[in-house]
């Protein structure tokens, strides 16, 4: 274990009152004003550890609480802002509080009126809904770890930064918690203007997902897609789908998503990297007539055991394709939006796939690529990029929704 000289009371209030832009930072500033002889023989008393600095900082902060217990706290801060708040409908800035599970509304009129703002302007208007961990502890005697939520409005330019609209930290990721969280603050604008959000942009979470929808279109996951697909069809107008807010998926989130599923079908990564680029292809689809040949080709080159002149022809046309798409890296994006249990997400992924007319679509384009390998000579040449689990990967998981994560529902579709 390592030691360190503790401050001395008098030096630790002068220090208190220096670290205020930071703990590194004043020990850095300190580290530079400590001569080399002193430096090059491991002596650091000038500046102190870090660990020291730490402490005092803690000290800083614990003096100027209300109280040491977290929720009382919050309930104190909870009352002083109300009762010192101009506007008494306003609530404050903590709009609820519930103690187990553990859950805080906060959100401002400032925040909401600038949202109203904009949604009176012609130009449409996009939300981003995403969780971070890390942020808060554990509540004590409360297991689940603590994420914090929040909707922002995304910034435009130069000193127009973003802006939270409405922010929730609670350790219930449950889809009424986030469910109530939403429709409280979409209730907060309704009070102020009519007009819809339309869109709302969330990263690979079924409760994210369920929560928008039934927040911001009163709509269940599978109902959307229903609807989204009549539109596609030209059954219903571009104007009924503007009728109701768009939800689209991270396309970070879910390239990255796709590319662990493929990794976990096929040890080879040149294959998975391939096929990832392949999906990147339906990812930046506009339109089914655009994304379902992309995907015959995906089937014939991958479900096709021996290679010949249909998987050349497939191959080729998906290479060029790669070379003029523009790329979405799978970044090292957060896994932090703790979607309760992967074996409750999978049986979720697999009913409304099962469910969802654009399952059906692709199923169609699969058979008729079936029937092209079936019908090609045998060349008892292997196919290198065989790998079906690539294909069922996406029916399991993605296909079902594609107009969440694809760009069908993006432009217009007069």
């Amino acid at each position: 274990e390592s030691k360190f000289r503790y401050a001395s009371f008098p030096r630790r209030g002068r220090i208190a009152r220096s670290i205020h832009k930071g703990v590194s930072n004043y020990h850095y500033q300190q580290l530079r004003k400590t001569p080399r002889v002193e430096l090059c023989a491991g002596n650091i008393t000038r500046s102190l550890t870090k660990d020291v600095l730490k402490m005092i900082s803690s000290e800083v902060h614990k003096s100027t609480r209300l109280h040491n217990d977290v929720l009382l706290e919050l309930m104190l801060t909870q009352k002083i802002m109300k009762e010192c708040s101009s506007n008494v409908s306003s609530g404050g800035y903590i709009q609820h509080l519930q103690v187990d599970p553990f859950g805080v509304h906060l959100y401002m009129d400032a925040g909401i009126n600038i949202l109203v703002e904009h949604l009176k302007q012609p130009t449409p208007v996009t939300l981003h809904l995403d969780a971070t961990g890390g942020v808060v502890s554990k509540i004590p005697n409360q297991k689940k770890r603590v994420l914090y939520y929040a909707l922002v409005l995304p910034g435009m330019g130069k000193d127009k930064p973003p802006v939270p609209i409405s922010e929730l930290i609670t350790n219930q990721h449950s889809i009424p918690t986030l469910t109530y969280w939403l429709m409280e603050t979409l209730r907060k604008v309704s009070k102020c203007t009519s007009r819809r959000v339309q869109q709302v942009e969330t990263d690979y979470s079924w409760a994210l997902m369920d929560s928008v929808l039934l927040s911001f279109n009163k709509e269940t996951i599978s109902a959307y897609l229903e609807r989204a697909h009549e539109v596609i069809a030209i059954q219903k107008t571009n104007s009924d789908l503007h009728k109701f807010s768009v939800l689209h998926l991270c396309s970070a989130h879910i390239v990255k998503a796709v590319s662990q599923g493929f990794g976990k079908r096929t040890q080879d990564k040149e294959l998975k990297e391939y096929a990832t680029y392949c999906f990147a292809l339906l990812l930046n689809s506009t339109s089914m007539g655009e994304a379902l040949p992309v995907f015959q080709h995906m089937c014939v080159l991958f479900a096709s055991m021996e290679d010949g002149d249909l998987v050349k022809l497939a191959k080729n046309t998906l290479d060029k394709s790669i070379s003029h798409a523009k790329h979405i890296k799978a970044e090292n994006v957060e896994e932090d939006s703790e979607d309760q249990f992967h074996g409750e997400m999978n049986i979720r992924a697999k009913t409304v796939s099962g469910q969802s007319p654009f399952t059906r679509d692709f199923q169609a384009v699969h058979q008729k690529a079936q029937c092209q390998i079936l019908s090609q000579l045998k060349t008892g040449t292997k196919n290198n990029f065989f790998c079906p689990e690539i294909i069922n990967v996406l029916f399991d998981h993605y296909l079902g929704i594609f107009p969440l994560w694809s760009g069908i529902l993006l432009g217009n579709l007069t």
